[in-house]
């Protein structure tokens, strides 16, 4: 299992990229692509 983090110039290429990658499948392998999220603070 893999996973990259990619920035893009504005939200519209991100978004764009998220459109065309999103559920193709390279090598056998479905691809799963989404927007991060920023992380929630710990409690501790």
């Amino acid at each position: 299992k893999g996973f990259a983090f990619v920035e893009m110039d504005d939200s519209t290429e991100g978004k764009s990229a998220i459109d065309a990658l999103n559920g193709n499948e390279i090598d056998g392998r479905a691809w799963k692509v989404n927007e991060a999220k920023p992380r929630e603070k710990s409690r501790w």
